[in-house]
């Protein structure tokens, strides 16, 4: 209870005049006593019922007062009483907690660590207990044991703190937390933090299950330590389990259950490689491709296969998954159909505006009003001349309202009038007409076949699966929306917008990776030795012919009147985009242009008959710019000619794939026949000698290079390069130059001829 406002003004005045202040409080009578009640009358009260610790809260509450010469001479008994009260309770137990440090306990015994937790905390407890107490500060009333238990707790946590390292590498992390089992609590992340690569040390060869333990054991592990012990984790449990697909698998999903989410496999490295036909391409049978959605840890990488399967180095993929895309088709079904109602916009129709009447009617009431200001107008000037003295002022002060007035309405009569003349008359009114547009019922189908291969470059195994995806969809779409429909966005947006599906229909098919990995695991006695890349590239061909099968139903495109066509392939550049042509010199070889090739050691081919196989570069003459390639399927060869003149004007055609136009063919004359230095090393000061030339106004594009000049059905070039400045200067390799060629670099060739 606080001090009454006499008491208050008492104690201000106080020592003043101290006979007063008791003469004063004599006056008080007993009807008046219960409403000056004191603070020694309070803390007497408390006193009374044995509440010393209401007392001692009293005391610290009104510490001001209390040591007052007034409170000590009133109440310095009482506050004697209380402190050696509240001295007496806390030395009980501070006491209790000193005995209970000073106990002969092994710090690194685990076993004596709750008891010891218990007596440390006991201790600060009853340190603090009343550390805060204003009455208790006061050195009559100081415990004799607080020193000594504050000096014997500091002694404690200080040996505990020098004993934590040891005792939490010691711990055994799978019994729970070091952190919340040790007797003192420690900073949790900066001990981590400090004391992790000793942990790290210890535990080097540690099962999974223990890594496992420490991961749940310390959710306040940083970022950068969790890491390292996942990658930890998923080391060992790849050492207890295995190394291949099988074992990292089987880690990943332990870190994952775990609660740990790795992001790499040790030495788990793919690339993917992108094998669809590229005639099934070409033709459309592709609708959509595979996307691999990548859901493992694992670096990964987009290839082409020739790079994936000759990689070597730290760097390497230990293994190569090929995806060949069988089928890839959408296809969707109206399955039902509703009219919709609605209206649509045939013309307009003008119509009387009421924004015009409106502003029609705003002029008029304008010079209404000016009509009535008139007589007002009138009126103030004839009481401003017949007045006299002070009436003199009243009439100006009207005079000068009237003016204001004027003002205000000329203005709103020209705003009128602007308002009028901005203001059509009619306005067009749109005639609507109804109609119905479509609410379709589309069922959309997406259907995938992927022949893929998983090469394992460290085992050397091979594995080849079929996987098909089927995604399905129901939706509506809205069809022939009148474009004058005012709510025509609001129909279509209500449902599936066409351009939606379209995207769909063309979007890629996502396959998750573990999916695959997973099927591979469940079938590895499928899994053979790899051969070498040659048997590799034929399995994959075998593949293509049956996908390639299935278009035997479309429309024959290929004629069978020319002969030539069966000598020449489609080159595709691999990598590096785009293609050029060739043509079987010898039943498995293919000549063609250095620059259709340059830079790859295989490539990819297309025959006239839509079949495709894989070749290997086997030689190639940059100056010429000829390569030759060693292909897995067999070809009919061509015929050179063999005369020793090459009259000029002689008609030649050429037989290539100009800007991807298959296997057409262009007709010309012989120009010239012309020696000029080779177009590939030119300002190398190397060239050597000039390439002998055919010249041709043979109309020849990209992607005939390397393809063969035809004169009658013998070979008398290969298409090689083009004048870009002019037409008609193209210009092919002589045939005595490929012949030479030929003859070097095939043993035992001899040529078909006349």
């Amino acid at each position: 209870m606080q001090e009454t406002s006499q008491e208050a003004a008492s104690n201000a005045a106080a020592p003043a005049n101290a006979a007063s202040d008791a003469k004063n409080e004599r006056r008080v009578s007993r009807e008046s006593y219960s409403i000056f009640f004191s603070q020694t009358d309070h803390l007497k009260a408390l006193l009374a019922e044995q509440k010393f610790d209401d007392a001692a809260k009293l005391y610290d509450e009104q510490e001001a007062y209390f040591t007052s010469e007034r409170g000590i001479s009133r109440a310095g008994d009482m506050i004697g009483q209380v402190g050696r009260q509240q001295r007496d309770a806390w030395e009980t137990d501070l006491s209790a907690a000193l005995q209970a440090l000073s106990a002969e306990r092994a710090l690194s015994d685990r076993a004596q660590w709750p008891a010891l937790r218990e007596a440390v905390g006991k201790a600060e407890t009853a340190v603090q207990a009343k550390a805060a107490s204003k009455l208790l500060r006061r050195p009559e009333f100081l415990p004799p044991s607080l020193a000594p238990t504050r000096t014997a707790l500091e002694g404690m946590r200080e040996r505990l703190r020098q004993q934590a390292v040891e005792s939490f590498l010691a711990h055994d992390h799978g019994g729970g937390s070091f952190l919340t089992a040790y007797p003192i609590d420690l900073p949790a992340g900066e001990f981590l933090q400090a004391n992790w690569q000793a942990l790290q040390a210890r535990h080097t060869q540690a099962p999974a299950t223990a890594l496992a333990a420490i991961a749940k054991a310390y959710p306040e592990l940083g970022a950068t330590e969790r890491d390292t012990l996942t990658a930890a984790l998923i080391s060992r449990r790849m050492a207890e389990a295995g190394s291949d697909i099988k074992g990292a698998l089987n880690a990943v999903a332990f870190a994952r259950e775990h609660g740990l989410q790795p992001k790499a496999i040790p030495g788990f490295k793919v690339a993917f490689v992108q094998a669809t036909s590229r005639t099934l391409l070409s033709k459309g049978q592709i609708d959509f491709p595979a996307a691999v959605e990548v859901d493992l840890p694992v670096a990964n990488t987009y290839s082409e296969l020739e790079a994936a399967l000759s990689g070597a180095g730290a760097d390497a993929p230990r293994y190569v998954m090929v995806f060949d895309v069988a089928a890839a088709k959408a296809s969707r079904r109206v399955i039902g159909s509703t009219p919709m109602p609605s209206r649509t916009v045939i013309g307009y129709r003008p119509v009387p505006n009421p924004a015009y009447k409106s502003a029609e009617l705003d002029l008029q009431k304008a010079e209404l009003d000016m009509r009535g200001l008139a007589g007002d107008k009138a009126a103030a000037q004839i009481n401003s001349a017949t007045c006299y003295g002070l009436g003199c002022l009243g009439a100006l002060v009207g005079q000068a309202a009237v003016i204001a007035s004027e003002n205000n309405i000329k203005g709103k009569i020209a705003t009128a009038m602007e308002t009028l003349r901005n203001t059509p008359q009619t306005i067009e009114e749109p005639i609507y007409r109804s109609y119905s547009f479509t609410r379709a019922e589309v069922r959309a189908t997406k259907i995938m076949t992927v022949n893929y291969h998983i090469i394992d470059l460290h085992e050397r195994k091979h594995f080849k699966s079929t996987f098909d995806v089927v995604e399905r969809r129901s939706l509506q779409v809205a069809y022939n929306v009148d474009p004058a429909d005012p709510q025509r966005e609001a129909h279509i947006a209500a449902f599936t917008k066409e351009e939606e599906l379209q995207e769909w229909e063309i979007a890629p098919q996502p396959v998750r990776l573990s999916q695959l990995m997973r099927q591979y695991m469940e079938a590895t006695e499928q899994t053979k030795p790899l051969a070498d890349l040659a048997a590799l590239r034929a399995e994959m061909t075998a593949d293509r012919a049956q996908a390639l099968a299935k278009l035997a139903d479309e429309p024959e495109q290929r004629p069978l009147n020319d002969p030539r066509f069966d000598h020449v392939v489609k080159v595709y550049r691999g990598g590096k985009g785009g293609h050029g042509s060739g043509f079987f010199v010898s039943s498995d070889v293919v000549l063609t242009n250095w620059h259709v090739v340059d830079g790859t050691q295989f490539v990819e081919l297309m025959g006239y008959d839509k079949q495709e196989s894989f070749g290997r570069v086997i030689a190639q003459d940059i100056r010429l710019d000829l390569a030759l390639v060693r292909v897995q399927s067999r070809g009919k060869p061509v015929r050179f000619y063999s005369g020793r003149q090459l009259d000029l004007g002689r008609t030649v055609e050429a037989i290539g794939h100009p800007q991807g136009l298959d296997f057409s063919v262009t007709r010309g004359v012989v120009s010239a026949v012309r020696p000029m230095p080779n177009i590939n090393l030119r300002g190398s000061g190397g060239s050597g000698k000039d390439v002998l030339y055919v010249q041709t106004d043979t109309a020849v594009n990209p992607g005939n290079s390397g393809g063969p000049l035809f004169l009658g059905d013998r070979v008398v070039g290969v298409n090689t390069w083009g004048r870009n400045d002019a037409t008609g200067l193209n210009f092919s390799v002589h045939y005595s130059e490929v012949l030479n060629f030929l003859k070097e670099n095939l043993p035992g060739f001899t040529p078909a001829m006349n």
